[in-house]
């Protein structure tokens, strides 16, 4: 199974409203649709139910599939790789069937530098790096396909 750890401000929500941007969520749901990837919540809209409600309902509406959220350790420390990484090892613990199948690809796009927060090693070569202001782009996408597919026949 290959996932997709997603922050929202900065990579789908780059403006002050509070929005979700279509064209971000085009690109996106492209990028799911491509490589077959599923989404697991790292942002920290995952926090506030209302929020997070609305997030999976819109995800649902472009037909991309959201499977879970990382755990929250306290909030505003740099701590979101070890959060990436605990989930990771918590689903393989219970893995290994048709309908829980290992993760062989991941990524993690986000605004946040996560390589040099806390537990950022884990995500060495597995991580897009977007601009608060700008978000997803062709090329973040672009990187994300290649994270998700190197090594496939």
């Amino acid at each position: 199974m290959k996932l997709i750890f997603l922050d929202i401000d900065g990579v789908i929500c780059c403006n002050s409203f509070g929005r979700l941007e279509d064209k971000k969520l085009r690109i996106l749901q492209g990028v799911c649709k491509e490589t077959s990837a599923k989404v697991v919540l790292s942002t920290d809209w995952r926090r506030v139910p209302v929020l997070k409600q609305r997030l999976l309902a819109t995800l649902r509406d472009y037909g991309i599939e959201a499977i879970g959220s990382t755990p929250c350790r306290p909030a505003w420390q740099a701590v979101r790789p070890m959060e990436i990484v605990s989930w990771l090892a918590a689903y393989h613990e219970t893995a290994g069937s048709a309908d829980r199948p290992y993760v062989t690809h991941f990524v993690a796009i986000d605004d946040r530098a996560l390589l040099q927060e806390t537990g950022g090693d884990g995500l060495q070569g597995h991580f897009v790096h977007t601009r608060v202001s700008v978000g997803i782009t062709d090329r973040a996408a672009q990187r994300m396909k290649e994270l998700l597919t190197q090594n496939e026949p």
